[in-house]
């Protein structure tokens, strides 16, 4: 704030008056010399606003600089909100990988007594050996995919590893995902809300407010010069004036490339925003399809569970062996990891949404409060 208001005050400063001092010394035949005191103001006179437009510049060129910051603290935020993402995915799978492994502990065990009472054949459990050692894997897999999303929060909010993994950290919960928003919605709070292009407006406006400023230098400033002088003991009065002939030169020159100049901010802005656009499109079916893949899998975890629930009932009643519920529940782990994987994608995919819209959807937060345009009165002079 402090740099923004001396850009502008350096940008409103009027030009300084010249004071000049003409002394004469006219001397005699007799050896006498006569002095002539005299001094002389030099004010100069700006025309057609042009304080009032380099002030106005300055004024884009400084909220050019705010947006900056804001743009920094989405990068921030996006940072923070993919390390808290990833350990959320990390933690899911832990546990999901954990329940897994519980039953095929409890499945191992059952088939360890088939094989004594020769109802099986050695391979059957040489399979499932196989099967709790690739689990043994994915869990040490997981623990590492823990500590380097615990890693990479660290490093987003600034903390030293060592000290944040002392702490109790909320992770983020994949249940209470907010709806994807319609594509008109998503591009009208896009195209309001991103950083770029509120810039790339002001650039634009820079270059605006460049162009009316050459504009007005085709009209010439003047100078008065008022003053005075002391002629032995007659006192002389002086009112100069000087002002510039724009006879050859009509400033077409800086008035043409302040106008290409223009011209390129606009292709650029246009641009830009087609592009984002497609991002923020891109990102929006990327998130509708990463929520459609969660409820499947979500419906999935269902069906297995209430499958287990009924063989348990049919277990009690004798109607089913144990084994077969063992192998439902191994099923049912194995589906929790998907839906944990599910759940991983989509809160990525939410991350990439919210970081293209730069706008939270589950939130009140708004991280770009930034007027485009300073009132004509505040940039006057």
């Amino acid at each position: 704030m402090v740099t923004r208001l001396c850009v502008i005050e350096t940008a409103s400063a009027r030009p300084n008056p010249t004071l000049v001092l003409d002394t004469e010394a006219i001397p005699a035949a007799s050896g006498s010399q006569r002095w002539v005191l005299g001094g002389v103001l030099d004010l100069p006179i700006e025309t057609a606003n042009k304080r009032g437009l380099r002030k106005l510049a300055a004024e884009e060129r400084s909220l050019a600089a705010e947006i900056d910051f804001y743009r920094a603290a989405w990068d921030v935020h996006a940072q923070v909100f993919a390390a808290l993402a990833e350990l959320t995915a990390a933690r899911a799978e832990l546990r999901s990988l954990g329940d897994e492994e519980a039953a095929g502990r409890d499945r191992l065990a059952d088939l360890s007594l088939q094989l004594e009472a020769g109802r099986i054949s050695r391979l059957a459990l040489a399979q499932a050996e196989d099967e709790a050692a690739r689990l043994a894997l994915d869990l040490e897999t997981a623990r590492n995919r823990e500590v380097r999303a615990l890693a990479s929060l660290a490093q987003a909010v600034g903390v030293p590893h060592a000290v944040l993994a002392t702490l109790p950290i909320d992770t983020l919960v994949a249940p209470d995902l907010p709806a994807v928003p319609a594509a008109p919605a998503a591009r009208e709070i896009g195209l309001t809300s991103r950083c770029d292009l509120r810039r790339s407006l002001v650039e634009y406006a820079i270059t605006e407010a460049e162009l009316r400023l050459e504009v007005a230098r085709q009209y010439p400033d003047f100078r008065l010069g008022p003053g005075t002088s002391w002629d032995q003991g007659d006192h002389k009065y002086i009112l100069g004036f000087s002002v510039e002939l724009p006879l050859f030169d009509h400033n077409e020159g800086p008035i043409a490339e302040a106008e290409a100049r223009r011209a390129a901010a606009e292709a650029r802005f246009l641009a830009l925003q087609e592009r984002a656009i497609g991002a923020i499109e891109g990102a929006r079916l990327a998130y509708a399809g990463a929520l459609r893949e969660r409820a499947a899998a979500s419906a999935a975890l269902a069906t297995a569970q209430l499958r287990e629930e009924r063989l348990a009932r049919s277990v009690a009643a004798g109607a089913a062996e144990r084994g077969v519920l063992l192998e439902a529940r191994v099923g049912s782990a194995q589906l929790e990891r998907l839906r944990a994987a599910g759940d991983a994608r989509a809160l990525q995919a939410l991350g990439e949404l919210e970081l293209q819209l730069q706008r939270p959807l589950a939130g009140e937060l708004d991280l770009a409060p930034v007027t485009l345009r300073p009132s004509q009165e505040e940039s006057g002079t």
